[in-house]
């Protein structure tokens, strides 16, 4: 079975050529200015071990306050790399879009195996308070 060694929330994720990862603007709130909003981009990251010989699904979605999918899930297939039990880690990195964000609360980064909700990165949405210039 594998297992999730990490997963961060952020602004965005790659991995180089070389191999490299980086991880730019981990947050655990957003601010918006009124609901509903749309957020731009949220990427999620994460490391998975796993034995070469296994395969599973493995996918993301968002969540509200009030626990309602607001994105698609998105993931793929992790098939089988060769035939041996050798322990082998890979890296993954899912982009979300446009993100509705209706309501003030605490939403959820789910993932899911073969689906299955398995872990969840909480982050918090919170209306800013601005005060009008006086004249």
């Amino acid at each position: 079975m594998p297992k999730v060694n990490w997963m961060y929330l952020c602004d965005y994720a790659y991995k180089d050529v070389a191999g490299k990862t980086s991880i730019i603007g981990m947050f655990t709130d957003i601010n918006v200015l009124q609901f509903p909003s749309k957020y731009q981009q949220i990427f999620t990251i994460l490391e998975v071990e796993k034995a070469a010989d296994e395969q599973f699904k493995l996918e993301v979605a968002i969540s509200s306050p009030s626990e309602q999918e607001i994105t698609q899930k998105v993931g793929r297939e992790i098939g089988v790399q060769s035939p041996s039990h050798k322990i082998i880690k890979m890296t993954m990195i899912y982009a979300f879009y446009g993100i509705e964000l209706a309501e003030p609360g605490e939403y959820h980064v789910l993932l899911f195996l073969n689906n299955d909700c398995i872990h969840s990165i909480p982050f918090r949405v919170h209306q800013l308070k601005v005060k009008k210039k006086e004249e």
